[in-house]
């Protein structure tokens, strides 16, 4: 009889233990992202916009729609590489590493097996004040190969972070062909 007791008991208790949700993210990019999308709607920000390729610049000043923000933010999504359940175990973290250059703190991940190969994520005090993210993304195959370095950078109004420019910078190699280098950058008037 106490065995079957006992036998109860540790079926009942092994229900209730808690795990971690499948779907944690180490940092979700996707909801800062969406956040900034419709803060951004919703203020009214102008977007002063340059791209450059080789010696060739355009400049542009414009009021993007919540679709034109979500175009414009779109490429910033690919550092969602870091959360994808395939590559949690290639990243190596390492966090609260003083920025030698500021009051900041930075959160590094670094990993020399996916595309994402190192981001770095500056904050003051807490992870949740964010002030800038930095990533470096590498595609290479055997016709082409690619990098980009993207910047975002941060103010705070009322402990949320809010987009104030960005920033993607690299090139393109074609197999048989030059180097393409290229920069574009976003200043956002709030």
């Amino acid at each position: 009889m106490n065995k079957l007791r006992y036998g109860w008991l540790v079926l009942l208790t092994a229900g209730c233990v808690q795990t971690e949700p499948a779907n944690k993210k180490e940092f979700d990019f996707d909801a800062l992202l969406d956040e900034q999308v419709s803060l951004l709607s919703q203020s009214g920000a102008v977007l002063e916009k340059s791209a450059m390729m080789e010696s060739q610049g355009s400049d542009t000043t414009f009021l993007p729609t919540s679709d034109g923000w979500q175009k414009e933010l779109e490429l910033f999504r690919q550092m969602e590489l870091l959360n994808k359940p395939a590559n949690l175990l290639s990243f190596v973290k390492r966090d609260s590493i003083k920025d030698s250059k500021s009051n900041l703190r930075i959160r590094e991940y670094t990993s020399a097996t996916t595309p994402l190969s190192q981001m770095k994520i500056y904050y003051l005090d807490n992870i949740n004040r964010i002030r800038r993210i930095e990533a470096v993304i590498t595609d290479r195959n055997l016709l082409h190969m690619t990098q980009r370095r993207f910047h975002l950078y941060f103010e705070e109004d009322n402990q949320k972070p809010l987009l104030n420019s960005y920033g993607i910078d690299g090139y393109e190699k074609m197999i048989l062909s030059d180097t393409v280098r290229y920069t574009i950058t976003g200043h956002i008037d709030w």
